[in-house]
C-alpha cells in the first residue's frame, strides 16, 4: 500500500502502475520465498533521491504530505521478516521497486533467485549505545549505522541502555540519545551514562523547535545536538566531528549533581516547556 501511495506522486500526470507477484522456489537451505514488484512509468527518481530513499525523515513530497518515514519503516519491516527490498529508478522512465519475502508453506513455481540488498559500509566498528524510545525510528537508525560499518546496541529508554552498559564487555565510544523520553531524559541519562564511563561521547537527537533547547546547541562539556529531522550523511558527518575530537572526561570530584548547570534535566524541561515536537 505504501509503495502504491508513492507511486501515485509519480504518476500525477498519468501513467501505469503495475504489481506482480512470483513464487521463487527453494535456496539451498529448502526456503520458499515470494517476489512481489511494484512498478510504475511515472516521473522517476535522481540518483540522489534513489541513494537517500530508505533514509528516516527524507521525502520528496510537498510539506505536510509525507513524514519521510515510509519507505524507512518498510525496509526495517521486511528486512526483519527476513526478506530484502531493491529499488531501480531512472529520471523520466519510471521507477520498479522489488520485494522478495520468505513465504510460508505451500507449492511453489520455479521463478527466480532473490535479489540481495547492500549498502557501502562506511565506518571503523565503533559502538554506539543509540537510545530512542520510538521503535521505528530506532530501528531506522540502528539500520543506517549498522549498514555504515557501526556497531549499534538499541534501547528503547534509559534503563535499558543503563543495562546494556553495565552488561557490557568493551566500552562504548558515543551515547546517542533522544532528548525527550518516557521515564527519563536524555540528559539525565547522559549524566549517569557518564558516572559510568567519564570518557564516553554525548549525541543528542531532538524534534523539538528551534531555540527550544536554549541559545546553543550544546547541551553539556562534551556534548552536541543534532537536530531531527536528519539525513544519512548529517548524522554520519556529525558522528565522525565528535569522534574527531578528544572525549570530555569529567573528574569524580567535578561530577555535577542531576539538574546542576544551565542544561541539567530538571532545567532542560523547563526550556521544554510549552514546546512542541516537530
Amino acid at each position: 500500500m505504501n509503495l502504491a501511495v508513492n507511486a501515485r506522486y509519480a504518476l500525477a500526470n498519468g501513467g501505469t502502475l503495475t504489481l506482480t507477484t512470483e513464487n521463487i522456489p527453494g535456496d539451498p537451505s529448502g526456503r520458499n520465498h515470494v517476489r512481489i514488484t511494484v512498478a510504475d512509468n511515472g516521473t522517476g527518481m535522481t540518483a540522489d533521491t534513489l541513494h537517500r530513499v530508505f533514509e528516516p525523515f527524507f521525502t520528496t513530497k510537498p510539506p505536510g504530505e509525507g513524514t519521510g518515514m515510509g519507505l524507512a519503516s518498510s525496509y526495517g519491516l521486511i528486512t526483519r521478516a527476513g526478506g530484502t527490498i531493491e529499488i531501480e529508478s531512472e529520471l523520466g522512465e519510471g521507477t520498479t521497486v522489488t520485494l522478495v519475502l520468505p513465504a510460508g508453506e505451500g507449492a511453489v513455481v520455479p521463478g527466480g533467485n532473490a535479489l540481495p540488498f547492500t549498502l557501502e559500509p562506511g565506518g571503523q566498528g565503533e559502538r554506539i549505545l543509540l537510545v530512542e524510545d520510538d521503535e521505528v525510528l530506532r530501528e531506522a537508525i540502528r539500520r543506517m549505522l549498522s549498514n555504515s560499518g557501526f556497531q549499534v546496541f538499541p534501547c528503547a529508554d534509559g534503563a535499558e541502555a543503563l543495562h546494556v552498559l553495565r552488561r557490557a564487555s568493551s566500552r562504548f565510544e558515543i551515547l546517542l540519545t533522544d532528548v525527550v523520553m518516557p521515564k527519563m531524559l536524555g540528559p539525565e541519562l547522559a549524566q549517569l551514562v557518564r558516572d559510568e564511563q567519564p570518557d564516553i561521547r554525548i549525541l543528542f537527537m531532538s524534534g523539538y523547535a528551534a531555540g527550544a533547547l536554549g541559545p546553543t546547541n550544546r547541551l553539556d562539556e562534551g556534548c552536541d545536538l543534532l537536530r531531527k529531522p536528519f539525513g544519512h550523511h548529517q548524522l554520519l558527518t556529525k558522528l565522525r566531528e565528535i569522534l574527531a575530537e578528544e572525549p570530555a572526561r569529567n573528574q569524580q570530584d567535578e561530577k555535577p549533581s542531576k539538574g546542576a548547570g544551565p542544561h541539567g534535566a530538571k532545567d532542560l524541561l523547563v526550556e521544554l516547556g510549552g514546546a512542541s515536537a516537530s
